[in-house]
């Protein structure tokens, strides 16, 4: 039985070899001055550059084609494996995000962990908000804003801090022979109601009272105060 295999490319990774992305589709002289700016700088910075301006002015000699007649799948095979293979480090140029490439790029880059340098502030924010560092890091501050403004609230709405019932106003549905947790599902369904209103004007950010993001901490302060109503209930029971 024939074996077959197919040719692999050699993998030599360096200390430093940083590779240079960023949009060429849609720029002047396909964004070449940016792409060699770029590969000056870190080259006097001490790094072995790939710069895939180069790799298409070479692919575009050795097919012996003019570089617009290049197809985006011989441009792709050249500068993916030599990204893959290559580099360590990769330096994103304005306006990345609104490159197909680019992105594919860059995301390549994240998914082996490669050190991402960006040209501008901007862009690493941008970059970051997807970030699950990002994402878990903002939700850890978001829940402690959330335990201090409930904390408050608490002592506001259950008679002060000298009140050790932290669901009292709720409780106080049983004079009514409502369920306490049941309250709170309403109180929850009028935050509801209000959340479809903002969406049934084009979901508005801002208004003279809530905002949608103030509803939502609202909400996850209710289902706070539910889960503890329900482990005060199994505690009782």
């Amino acid at each position: 039985m024939d074996t077959y295999k197919t040719e692999q490319p050699e993998i030599n990774l360096g200390d430093q070899v940083i590779y240079i992305a960023g949009p060429m589709t849609g720029h002047e002289n396909f964004n070449f001055d940016a792409f060699d700016e770029a590969s000056l700088r870190h080259k006097e910075l001490g790094y072995e550059v790939i710069n895939p301006a180069d790799l298409s002015r070479k692919l575009s000699v050795t097919c012996n084609v003019p570089l617009e007649d290049l197809s985006i799948r011989e441009i792709a095979h050249k500068d993916l494996i030599t990204l893959l293979t290559r580099a360590t480090h990769m330096y994103m140029l304005n306006g990345w995000q609104n490159s197909k490439g680019a992105k594919a790029e860059h995301a390549i880059a994240q998914w082996l962990d490669m050190t991402i340098i960006y040209q501008s502030k901007e862009d690493l924010d941008a970059a970051r908000l997807h970030d699950k560092e990002w994402w878990f890091a903002f939700q850890s501050e978001t829940f402690d804003d959330i335990t201090t403004l409930t904390r408050k609230k608490n002592d506001d709405y259950t008679g002060g801090a000298a009140s050790v019932n932290p669901f009292a106003n709720f409780d106080e549905a049983t004079e009514f022979g409502v369920d306490p947790l049941i309250g709170l599902s309403v109180r929850m369904g009028d935050k509801m109601q209000r959340l479809k209103s903002f969406c049934k004007t084009g979901l508005s950010l801002n208004s003279k009272g809530d905002t949608v993001a103030d509803i939502f901490k609202d909400l996850i302060g209710y289902s706070a105060i539910g889960l503890g109503m329900l482990e005060r209930e199994k505690e009782v029971d």
